[in-house]
């Protein structure tokens, strides 16, 4: 690979600084964190995680691990214990579905105990779906007066004042759409839970910001919210419809809506052909339903590994096949901001020009999409067992187109 591209890429993706930046001007009347949480100890206490993720519940599992999460940043500091999640993740198949609500619950302790927004980014990390950024987003959106886990009840108006100046690119400080992108979805998750979950009245919240790429990304974290959320019995679904509410959204937000939808369509007890049948009856967001399809294959993929769930897409046509290719190389590569679970589900396509394509869907969104340095690409490539020729050879074709 040519060194001056990939300096100039390094050069073009660092973030060290920007992110320093990021929030630094915005929320400068936010504490820092006090010297009481400053890393000590080690993260053996994160070992008591395990035993909350039997609870059958969602509320029971937070109730139960966010005790010990709060006690372990309060020992460790962010980078510490997001890297005791990445450790255990890897160790422990069991956590992979549930670290990005564990690093949710981090980031929000870490705004409402005084630590800065523009202090988070620098010492957290993108482990586990930038939960940790997502979470900090939330608890500054919705403010560090109280450490409950209530609604707050903002006004409609208060809430569009609000949207207005959190993530603006005159805030940001930066050109990173990456970080840009991973505000936008936190504060869709934060609009829908301080809204007590009205999610067309948060629709209509996300229509303040400029422009359609923010408003589907706040829209993207509204409807994650609305199916993933807390307060369970507040969500707005309707136990056996399929497409509900995508079918009554705006048409603007059809897309980013069924986007999520398969995991509604799972919890409602879908069978994965029952699926397929629902994503072929959505209409003109058909593919965005198989990208989510292909998205909710992914926590299969980390916990089980790829072979058993390749044929999921694979056995769909040529459309359909890419959509959800698409949509589980892309939740992968999310998880760890990396190619260490995309790489491999890649490698095990059976058809060569599939696995190409594969790869190039995977290798973009890494590089253009999360903005990460084509060295990062490179290092998952080359521990391949199988594919790593076909790793590479994409990888330098983006590189140099």
């Amino acid at each position: 690979m040519d060194r001056s591209i990939v300096v100039s890429l390094l050069r073009k993706f660092s973030l060290p600084l920007a992110v320093v930046v990021l929030f630094g001007l915005a929320w400068n009347g936010v504490r820092r964190m006090p010297p009481s949480l400053s890393p000590v100890g080690s993260g053996s206490g994160l070992s008591a995680l395990e035993a909350c993720l039997s609870s059958p519940g969602f509320r029971e599992r937070v109730t139960c691990y966010q005790p010990i999460l709060e006690g372990q940043l309060q020992a460790q500091g962010p980078r510490g214990v997001l890297s005791e999640l990445d450790r255990l993740q890897e160790e422990r198949p069991v956590f992979r579905a549930h670290c990005h609500d564990m690093a949710h619950v981090l980031g929000r302790f870490w705004i409402a105990r005084g630590g800065t927004v523009a202090d988070g980014f620098r010492e957290g990390s993108n482990i586990c779906h930038a939960g940790f950024f997502h979470g900090m987003v939330e608890r500054v959106f919705r403010g560090g007066e109280k450490l409950t886990d209530e609604p707050l009840h903002f006004s409609p108006e208060e809430l569009r004042a609000k949207v207005a100046t959190v993530c603006g690119p005159e805030v940001l400080q930066t050109t990173s759409r990456n970080i840009r992108f991973q505000c936008l979805h936190g504060l869709g998750h934060a609009v829908v839970f301080s809204l007590g979950y009205r999610l067309p009245i948060a629709l209509e919240i996300c229509d303040v910001l400029p422009g359609n790429w923010d408003q589907n990304s706040c829209a993207g974290g509204a409807f994650m919210e609305n199916i993933t959320g807390v307060e369970r019995e507040r969500r707005m679904l309707r136990a056996g419809d399929p497409h509900y509410p995508c079918s009554i959204v705006p048409p603007k937000y059809r897309d980013s809506c069924y986007g999520m939808q398969t995991s509604w369509m799972l919890e409602d007890g879908l069978a994965w052909d029952a699926i397929i049948a629902a994503c072929r009856a959505a209409g003109s967001s058909q593919l965005s339903c198989f990208q989510s399809f292909g998205r909710d294959v992914s926590p299969r993929v980390r916990q089980g590994g790829p072979v058993a769930f390749v044929p999921l897409c694979t056995q769909l046509a040529p459309d359909e096949r890419a959509a959800c290719i698409r949509g589980a190389v892309y939740a992968l590569a999310d998880h760890t901001w990396d190619g260490r679970y995309a790489y491999p589900f890649c490698a095990v396509v059976p058809s060569a020009d599939v696995r190409a394509e594969c790869f190039q869907q995977a290798h973009t969104h890494l590089l253009r999409s999360l903005e990460q340095p084509p060295e990062t690409a490179q290092r998952g490539c080359l521990v391949l067992s199988d594919g790593k020729d076909v790793c590479l050879t994409t990888l330098q074709q983006l590189v140099t187109s």
